[in-house]
């Protein structure tokens, strides 16, 4: 598991730092969080590359955070000849700008088949689940402004040691002895036989088999809804915003809807992650 800080920058954007963008890597899996302006450059400065990034998550539509996802696409259409599949989470709204933006500047992105996936609720966030190689990726909302969607998102690996299936409690969730049980044991969630709920290895394992890592990423916020601390809790990797200073007024901090570095402490003690990395800082400082 590694993280790269392509932008740590708030708001404006500044010669020491950019606009939010990061990029997280999981086994062979790369996943970029944000696109804030200039994030292609970064990610030419960097050891990443653009064809490895297959899916991108977009906290909320605040221009520091998407307005340099228009100039990724080029750069991702033009970094090699062959077709492949790009998805887009977000809040709604990211597809309309991803159109108009494309329209309007008569765009045509051929090389990259881009699919737009807005979360609409917040039972669609809690819902929300991706499992590239086992690895699933989960969403909740996050109070930032009034009107606005804002999400946090956390990263789960996939099992790294097989588990032993207790049989009797995966026939009891309704799934009966066969293939998915192999899936389990890999550490690979599966449908129930009547396709109507999840089951995770750690619903039915018997054991304790070592225990997957955790990444989370919060987009804007001021305080953390319990759904997301939920999903935060045990984290080993908490990324947290710290725009202001605990010397702020209260009312600057609180009414423009972001966070000072204790604050983010504060949350990452309650969630008990293991490291807090602190990113959107302001240009004022």
């Amino acid at each position: 598991l590694s993280v790269c800080f392509l932008g740590t920058g708030a708001g404006r954007t500044s010669l020491e730092r950019g606009n939010s963008a990061t990029a997280l890597r999981m086994g062979s899996s790369t996943f970029l969080f944000d696109a804030g302006e200039g994030v292609q450059t970064q990610m030419m400065r960097s050891k990443l590359k653009f064809r490895d990034v297959r899916k991108i998550f977009i906290t909320h539509l605040h221009g520091d955070h998407i307005f340099g996802l228009l100039g990724l696409l080029l750069s991702m259409q033009e970094s090699g000849r062959k077709k492949y599949a790009l998805q887009i989470y977000g809040p709604v709204g990211l597809y309309n700008f991803i159109a108009m933006g494309l329209s309007l500047s008569m765009t045509e992105i051929k090389r990259i088949s881009v699919e737009a996936e807005e979360i609409k609720t917040p039972e669609d966030a809690l819902r929300f689940s991706s499992r590239p190689k086992g690895i699933r990726i989960k969403a909740a909302e996050l109070h930032h402004i009034p009107k606005l969607q804002c999400f946090g998102y956390v990263v789960e690996e996939p099992q790294t040691q097989p588990i032993n299936v207790d049989v009797e409690k995966a026939m009891e969730l309704g799934l009966q002895p066969g293939k998915k049980y192999k899936l389990l044991k890999g550490g690979f969630p599966v449908m129930s036989d009547d396709g109507l709920r999840e089951i995770r290895p750690e619903d039915v394992s018997v054991g304790e088999p070592g225990k997957p890592r955790k990444f989370a990423l919060l987009g804007d916020c001021c305080n953390v809804p319990r759904p997301m601390a939920e999903l935060c809790r045990n984290a080993d990797v908490l990324i947290h915003e710290a725009t202001f200073l605990e010397s702020d007024s209260g009312e600057r901090v609180d009414f423009g809807g972001h966070s000072t570095s204790a604050m983010a402490g504060r949350f990452a003690d309650y969630v008990d992650a293991k490291v807090l990395l602190l990113n959107h800082i302001s240009p004022a400082y």
